[in-house]
């Protein structure tokens, strides 16, 4: 862990991100943060609050190792509504969960051939498909992970 400031618990909160990613076979993931507080307190096996773990994912937001996005929603009569938070590990954090000996890019293969396999079912009409784009190689794959502006 090179980084400055980085610590082993905001590994572990990358972690969590990471396999829950995994266990959606997504590249993005919207959890409350009552869920992913609890899912961190269970993988730290002690109790950290909501204030600590906001503070880690800023951090860790900083540092540019996630990408956190606010999601709204406008209301005519009431206006924005907070919906929900959207997570996505970057390149670099990608890297940095790597150099801690965590077989990241074989869980982003695994997630990427789960959503190529969803692209490759014929779909009904006027159903919303993917792009129908391919990755022959890893690098092409991070490469359309960081360089993707919406979630795939």
């Amino acid at each position: 862990m090179g980084d400055v400031g980085i610590k082993g618990h905001h590994t572990r909160v990358l972690g969590v991100i990471l396999n829950k990613m995994k266990y959606r076979n997504q590249l993005y993931i919207t959890p409350t943060q009552e869920t992913l507080r609890n899912d961190v307190n269970q993988a730290a096996e002690q109790e950290r609050s909501i204030r600590t773990l906001n503070y880690d994912l800023a951090r860790l937001e900083l540092f540019g190792l996630i990408e956190r996005q606010q999601r709204t929603r406008k209301i005519r009569f009431i206006g924005r509504i907070f919906d929900s938070t959207l997570y996505k590990i970057p390149y670099k954090g990608l890297m940095f969960l790597h150099r801690a000996n965590i077989a990241v890019f074989d869980i982003v293969k695994k997630i990427k051939g789960a959503l190529n396999s969803k692209r490759a079912e014929p779909q009904r009409a006027g159903a919303r498909g993917g792009s129908g784009e391919s990755f022959s190689s890893l690098g092409e794959v991070l490469k359309g992970v960081v360089n993707s502006k919406k979630p795939l």
